[in-house]
């Protein structure tokens, strides 16, 4: 998918995989063992029950396995992420020879180096962009826009680490970041300038 591009495919066994922004999802494996790869970016899968074949993803050079379950797989520069929604998977580092079972309403992310890190999570919130929106709860602004930026072409960049800092709450639809610059300046959390090449830039109020 493109930036700011979202896909749902159906597989041949009537698995969905819906791909988020700017993701790429290959088809490595499709015998007794269903096997997709995810290069990049972030995808949900809903997945056909079928015991004798499980359904693995790979990313990251980790496996996620499943037999009947929907969960969301994103990779984000240096950190890599899992968050079941129903069902349960197992989570597997072939190389370093670990795993661990998620239940519903957890997530597993790991940064760069770092070990795997297990808590839970609001997966709805999370996987929120399946229906055009993107969730946020007190989350500071330099995250927001950084989410938000993975689904515009045009960007949003923070003059002032005050704003950076700034926490808010809202949904936002996706790739609508005009919407959420007039949500910032009515609340009054920043001021809207308009950069090279069109970039947004928020500075302090």
């Amino acid at each position: 998918t493109g930036v700011g591009q979202q896909k749902s495919i159906t597989l041949a066994d009537g698995s969905v995989a819906t791909l988020s922004t700017d993701t790429v999802l290959r088809v490595t494996e499709w015998g007794q063992r269903r096997g997709l790869t995810l290069d990049r970016g972030e995808a949900f899968f809903q997945v056909a029950k079928n015991p004798q074949r499980p359904f693995v993803v790979t990313a990251q050079g980790r496996t996620v396995t499943a037999l009947g379950t929907a969960f969301n797989v994103r990779i984000d520069p240096g950190a890599w992420s899992v968050s079941l929604l129903e069902g349960k998977i197992r989570v597997a580092d072939p190389v370093a020879h670990n795993s661990v079972d998620l239940l519903p309403g957890s997530r597993l992310e790991q940064r760069s180096g770092a070990t795997w890190a297990v808590a839970a999570a609001d997966v709805s919130a999370l996987t929120s962009w399946r229906q055009g929106s993107l969730t946020f709860d007190n989350q500071p602004l330099a995250e927001i826009v950084g989410e938000l930026n993975r689904y515009s072409e045009r960007k949003i960049r923070i003059a002032s680490p005050r704003v950076a800092a700034t926490p808010m709450s809202g949904r936002f639809k996706t790739g609508d970041v005009g919407g959420f610059v007039d949500a910032l300046s009515a609340y009054g959390a920043a001021k809207v300038k308009t950069g090279e090449d069109g970039e947004i830039v928020l500075v302090s109020p």
